[in-house]
């Protein structure tokens, strides 16, 4: 099958003015965000231009990792199967829970949380040791949510574990991270899918996945209901998101939004290989949009 990148005609010379450019949005959505590898593997394989990357929540760790090494799917896989254990969301702050309860006003906003994420810092780095978004063979730009002032922040230099641990730092769950004068958790909280950014970026092309929750859920427990609470809300929100973008881009949206037969707990890390499946399908099957929307923009430029 031909290659999808015009560029490899042109030896990789000066860009082409047809040449679209294409930006890969990862959104927020706990483990599913997994599917993100499944839509790598179509992505290499095809040869999609990609030449932004932007992430938000849990899509951070994925499209930080691509950012980096791009097509090294074996090392990027590696990862996941190497540092993504559940041990590491185990790293419990009793101490830190007791003395929030008992002098609730000596415990900063910023050291309290449930498990205290220097694990997940750990593996974090391990997976990018010492790495700063100067390293990014791609461009990468991460959302988080500063908890003071309730806004997204979009990272872009620095340390990039760092950057990952704040964008994916669940509020009460997880401690935040202070980042300058921002005080960051989740970036799901205020972009979960985050293509107004590749949209001020320049993009063209934008291919966006997201990951939406199952509301079929048998409330059979006060726990199941506050899941429930949250996975209501963060549908609606990535929902309304989803339209403001295409109102509003001057391009094309392609949605890439894998589907699941059954909830996919935080925790449930069994499903791993099944959740990378539905990410394949789900490239797969956008191919003939990503196919249209490229040569679209491609005759449009051209015909200019």
């Amino acid at each position: 099958m031909p290659s999808l990148d015009p560029r490899e005609e042109s030896d990789r010379g000066p860009r082409p003015a047809a040449v679209p450019r294409v930006a890969l949005v990862l959104g927020s959505g706990g483990i599913k965000c997994i599917a993100s590898l499944g839509l790598f593997r179509v992505v290499v394989r095809e040869k999609i231009p990609i030449d932004l990357i932007v992430a938000s929540s849990g899509g951070s760790l994925f499209g930080t990792a691509y950012a980096l090494y791009p097509g090294e799917l074996e090392r990027i896989e590696g990862f996941l199967w190497s540092y993504w254990k559940p041990e590491i969301f185990r790293d419990f702050d009793f101490f830190g829970l007791l003395m929030s309860v008992l002098v609730p006003r000596r415990r900063p906003a910023e050291r309290f949380g449930v498990i205290k994420g220097k694990r997940i810092l750990r593996n974090i780095n391990a997976m990018f040791p010492n790495k700063t978004f100067a390293d990014a063979q791609i461009p990468l730009r991460i959302v988080a949510t500063d908890i003071r002032t309730g806004r997204p922040v979009i990272l872009r230099e620095g340390n990039v574990a760092r950057a990952v641990r704040a964008s994916i730092s669940l509020p009460i769950y997880m401690r935040p991270v202070r980042w300058g004068d921002h005080l960051l958790v989740d970036g799901g909280m205020t972009n979960p899918i985050p293509c107004d950014v590749a949209m001020g970026e320049g993009a063209d092309l934008i291919l966006s996945m997201s990951f939406g929750s199952s509301l079929d859920t048998p409330l059979t427990s006060p726990v199941r209901l506050l899941n429930q609470i949250v996975r209501v809300s963060a549908s609606n929100l990535i929902r309304v998101h989803g339209d403001l973008h295409r109102t509003l881009h001057k391009g094309e949206i392609v949605e890439i939004y894998p589907t699941f037969d059954h909830v996919h707990s935080f925790f449930n890390f069994h499903t791993m290989e099944e959740i990378i499946a539905r990410g394949e399908e789900a490239g797969e099957a956008a191919l003939p949009r990503i196919r249209a929307a490229l040569e679209g923009i491609r005759d449009r430029a051209s015909s200019r």
